[in-house]
């Protein structure tokens, strides 16, 4: 899990340095740590709904979030549900357990 976890910070913080590679020191760093401390999702949702528009950005603010939503599917979401597919399959005791099942359908975003 922590490798998933690390794995979408990681891929995040690439695509912000491409979306504001044209920006100050500053702005990146206050673009990291809003990455690193996991408030991604949050700042992109408020920036569509108040229409954020820099001309300094490679993406438009929607295309950020489907991007990051995509990253988060892809490095967390889908290696998660695996992850638990897994471990339930390993475990006989599990496969009547309806809770660890629940798990699954919900966690797969």
């Amino acid at each position: 899990m922590l490798a998933m976890i690390s794995t979408n910070a990681l891929v995040q913080l690439l695509t912000m340095l491409a979306q504001y590679k044209k920006k100050s020191r500053a702005t990146k760093l206050k673009e990291g740590l809003i990455t690193v401390l996991f408030l991604r999702p949050f700042v992109d949702c408020y920036r569509v709904h108040v229409g954020h528009v820099d001309e300094e950005d490679t993406f438009s603010a929607l295309s950020m979030m489907y991007f990051n939503k995509g990253i988060e599917v892809a490095t967390e979401g889908i290696p998660g549900c695996v992850l638990q597919c897994y471990v339930l399959f390993l475990n006989p005791s599990l496969r009547s357990d309806w809770g660890a099942i629940a798990s699954i359908f919900v966690s797969g975003e």
